[in-house]
Formats: C-alpha cells, structure tokens, sequence
C-alpha cells in the first residue's frame, strides 16, 4: 500500500461508494481464498485501505449488530433457528 494516497470519503455518497467498493474486493478475494484464511489486511490492501480506515467503515454496523444480540440475549433463550450447530 506504499504510495497509495486516499481521501476520506467525507459524503454519504462517497462514504457509500467506499463501503461498497470493499464489499466488493471482500467478495473478490472470497472466490478464491477460503474465509477461515481471509483476512482484514488483505481487504484492506486490495482497496488502498488501511485495516483502521475499514473499521471506521464497519464497526458502527457492527457494534449495533453486537448491542441488538445482547438486548437479545438479555430478554431470554436464543431462537433455535439462531443457536450455533
């Protein structure tokens, strides 16, 4: 990633834009690479990222999917269809 230079995406658009341009590089490298053997730097590399530029992307629909389990989690029993085979 030496000399790649990338602006913050800044619009909801831009912003928009990047996440799915790392969806898109995410599901690129699934094709070909196992998902136990993928890995947050080679995303971040294929789209001119850095791992923390992703976070920033990802982690406020992640710490949303995260409070919703606990709430979850705190009202009672897991659905069947949602406990780990």
């Amino acid at each position: 990633m030496a000399g790649v230079t990338r602006r913050r995406a800044r619009s909801p658009e831009d912003k928009a834009a990047r996440r799915q341009s790392v969806l898109d590089e995410a599901w690129r490298l699934f094709q070909g690479t196992p998902w136990s053997e993928l890995t947050l730097a080679q995303v971040a590399e294929g789209v001119g990222l850095s791992k923390a530029a992703l976070y920033r992307y990802f982690l406020p629909a992640l710490r949303q999917a995260v409070t919703a389990l606990l709430h979850g989690l705190a009202s009672g029993p897991a659905p069947a269809h949602a406990v780990a085979r």
